[in-house]
């Protein structure tokens, strides 16, 4: 038996097809090892070809449940081809009168499993022409999405076709890699545009305003007979709408809160939210964040009795996304019986309240609800040890207080808070239960913290946003913007590893924008610095003419 090679692309992989026996699983140790393709006819890279059948031998029995999901032949026929499985051998015959001059891709997905349901290890190619050539061009690039992506390729051919290209299947289809990694080969020369959905929806005509999908900075992708676009960054936006409201409730007669999908850190450039009572007559209520939860914006219904309360908002971006079709909410009076009382939220049980070494945090002290303006300093008490410790109070918030100690606090020490019920008193709600409430806490390792400083090149953009993203917590962004000669710097960052990303603020709402299939509008450029960054306490570090990748 004659042994193949099928190169997916240099760049990614290059898959050795070796001869082996073949035989029916049977007993013994756990089969763990994927299926591989040992021989295929017509042979990869052939041309010329006029028979419509393919043969592909498997160096092991396969799955037929699996098949199905797992073939596919691009261009796509017209008619359905037809699949035969004399195991380990599977035999392919296609329907369709074959092309002139043109390139056959066969792929084989990861969905192929043999018969001990062990899945093969990534998508395999091949090509064969029915003409004098094999067509050499490629698109690869990486897909950012924390699902199973697929990547949709179609072939423009009219001018309309630009802008609803995306009403009918895709011309290519493959599935990136665990990394997220993809590749077209054997493309023929032409126009292209490029769509990454989730595996669940692959190779399906798409519905814009019913699909999460990720489009490509580049909105027409144009190759030569022979010309490769290879790192194309795609990011799939984890949710359908950029934000929206899930929900708008009264927390008690007078306290309620708005809770977003996402955070609504910077909603004042964002939303535009006003409050009209039952005979739409608009009413001013103070709006305030949360101080524990960033995806919630709070008000205070000062006392108006309203049969119920329209909450009206509006997009004040241009591109910001937000919750198409629906501008307002409906909010009903808080309506239980029931007697409640004001609770301390923060500090809770085990808390540790984080400290640096060269400025003073001040400790919040965060209630269940609305609290007046005024408190009684003198019943409340912050010990350490057996010794009392000097502190000043300023409210933050109509929900909280900043308990700043006149000297820094001590590094992994303990501490108590002693306040009595009177110190603070509540608008909407009962005080707190207890006469005398006691909360323990210690303060952790003062936090050390370094500075980053640099130069980017080779970004073909004007206004370039950057992340710097924590390794550990990917919660965790220290944001700026570089200048115009493309220089940058982010201070006071906690010690640790991490990634830095780019991003071209195209429409200057300082948000990566993910784009639109209708009206089309390509995602905003994105990427990230190929090296890992470790931030030191107390250090400064330079990064001079950094890359940040383009698409070659």
């Amino acid at each position: 038996m004659k042994e193949l090679s099928i190169s997916l692309h240099s760049l990614w992989t290059i898959i050795f097809l070796s001869c082996a026996a073949i035989q029916s699983p049977s007993g013994g140790p756990k089969d763990v090892t994927p299926p591989e393709i040992i021989k295929i006819m017509p042979p990869n890279g052939s041309v010329n070809i006029k028979n419509k059948t393919i043969e592909i031998t498997f160096s092991e029995y396969l799955d037929e449940s699996s098949i199905d999901k797992s073939l596919r032949i691009f261009p796509k026929p017209i008619n359905p081809f037809t699949i035969n499985l004399k195991n380990p051998k599977l035999i392919i015959f296609l329907n369709d009168t074959l092309l002139n001059n043109q390139t056959y891709i066969v792929s084989i997905n990861r969905n192929l499993s043999d018969e001990r349901k062990v899945k093969l290890e990534q998508e395999l190619q091949f090509a064969f022409s029915t003409g004098n050539k094999i067509d050499k061009g490629l698109i690869g690039g990486k897909v950012h999405y924390k699902g199973s992506a697929s990547v949709g390729l179609w072939k423009i051919h009219l001018e309309q076709d630009q802008n609803f290209f995306y009403k009918r299947s895709p011309d290519y289809v493959t599935d990136a890699s665990d990394n997220g990694d993809f590749i077209f080969n054997y493309l023929s020369k032409g126009i292209y545009k490029l769509v990454c959905v989730d595996k669940s929806i692959s190779g399906v005509p798409l519905i814009p305003d019913k699909m999460i999908y990720g489009l490509s900075s580049r909105e027409l992708l144009e190759i030569g007979d022979q010309d490769s676009l290879i790192r194309l960054n795609i990011k799939i936006p984890e949710s359908f709408h950029e934000n929206k409201i899930e929900k708008a409730t009264m927390i008690s007669k007078g306290f309620g809160q708005i809770t977003f999908s996402k955070s609504m850190k910077h909603w004042e450039k964002l939303l535009l939210i006003e409050f009209f009572n039952e005979d739409s007559v608009k009413i001013n209520l103070e709006l305030f964040k949360d101080l524990i939860s960033d995806n919630v914006l709070n008000f205070d219904l000062a006392k108006q009795d309203l049969e119920f309360l329209d909450i009206n908002y509006t997009s004040l971006m241009k591109n910001y996304k937000f919750q198409k079709d629906v501008g307002k909410i409906r909010v009903y009076p808080y309506s239980k019986l029931d007697s409640v009382n004001l609770s301390i939220l923060e500090p809770s049980e085990n808390y540790i309240h984080n400290i640096e070494s060269d400025s003073i945090i001040p400790l919040k002290i965060i209630f269940s609800d609305l609290i007046l303006k005024e408190f009684d300093g003198d019943n409340l008490t912050l010990m350490k040890d057996s010794t009392a410790i000097s502190f000043n109070l300023t409210i933050n918030s109509p929900l909280g207080i900043n308990l700043v100690p006149e000297s820094n606090w001590e590094e992994n020490s303990s501490y108590s808070l002693i306040m009595k019920n009177s110190f603070i008193k509540p608008l909407y709600v009962n005080s707190l239960p207890d006469s005398t409430i006691k909360l323990n806490f210690k303060t952790s390792k003062f936090k050390k913290f370094g500075n980053l400083m640099g130069s980017i090149e080779n970004v073909p953009y004007n206004s370039i946003h950057l992340e710097l993203i924590s390794l550990n917590n990917p919660e965790k962004k220290y944001k700026t913007k570089a200048n115009s000669k493309g220089l940058f710097r982010l201070s006071k960052i906690e010690e640790g590893n991490y990634r830095l990303g780019a991003f071209s603020d195209e429409d200057s709402n300082s948000i990566y924008t993910n784009g639109s299939l209708y009206p089309y509008r390509p995602a905003e450029w994105f990427n990230f610095y190929e090296d890992t960054i470790k931030i030191r306490g107390n250090w400064d570090i330079e990064l001079d003419n950094i890359k940040i990748g383009v698409v070659e």
